[in-house]
């Protein structure tokens, strides 16, 4: 399945969640800011990508299980630390943090601000295991 099909796919998908239209889910859209996208969302999300994308994957979609009041990995005021950051990028591949923003303590809310439809798309990519109909 190409990117362009996947794409598709994943805007019905945030189409059923948001009820926004079609037109208004583009692939540099942010999933929070501009589409909406609440946390009680999460799971109906990550379970229709799981199924419409056949995913077996180990971890969610923008999923912060294990990460959220792990020391490891957020401080005490919610700030990824560096395994964090790690652990993040392994969950959304192609996210985009650099150096500069952990020296000044970005914050896990914020990093999940950051994640678009592109990194979606690009979970199924990376998960996908078969194509689906």
């Amino acid at each position: 399945m190409n990117e362009n099909e996947i794409f598709s796919k994943c805007v019905t998908i945030l189409m059923e969640i948001t009820a926004l239209e079609e037109d208004e889910i583009k692939m540099d859209s942010a999933l929070i800011e501009d589409l909406g996208i609440e946390s009680f969302d999460l799971a109906d999300l990550n379970y229709k990508l799981k199924e419409v994308f056949n995913i077996n994957s180990e971890y969610d979609f923008l999923s912060v299980e294990g990460i959220v009041g792990n020391p490891d990995f957020i401080d005490d005021e919610n700030r990824l630390k560096k395994a964090g950051l790690e652990e993040m990028q392994k969950r959304v591949h192609g996210l985009e943090i650099n150096e500069e923003m952990l020296k000044s303590g970005v914050l896990l809310a914020d990093v999940l601000n950051m994640i678009k439809v592109s990194d979606m798309v690009n979970f199924v990519k990376q998960n996908q295991h078969a194509e689906s109909a």
